[in-house]
């Protein structure tokens, strides 16, 4: 997926990135008040930066996300074993 990720937003479709950040350039103007200097800091880095660091965080979002469903799953379909089950246990100097 990070992979992915970061092919189509670094090739196959730039302006995705373009689009987001002149919709935060808007917000860091409007809403957080920063300087001028300030936004274009903000936007070389996102402009340079924007593709790995999505696809870094869509790996680490895998991978938090998939740890979360495997320990559910894990807790859901762990095999309690009864007072009624057998013990396979032998002795190991037999």
């Amino acid at each position: 997926m990070a992979v992915f990720l970061f092919v189509y937003l670094k090739f196959l479709s730039p302006e995705i990135i373009a689009k987001s950040l002149d919709d935060q350039r808007d917000k860091m103007a409007n809403e957080q008040h920063l300087s001028p200097e300030q936004i274009d800091k903000a936007i070389e880095i996102g402009t340079k930066y924007g593709a790995i660091i999505g696809a870094f965080v869509a790996a680490v979002g895998s991978a938090v996300f998939g740890a979360i469903i495997a320990l559910i799953g894990a807790a859901i379909f762990k095999k309690e074993r009864s007072a009624f089950d057998s013990e396979d246990y032998t002795e190991p100097t037999v």
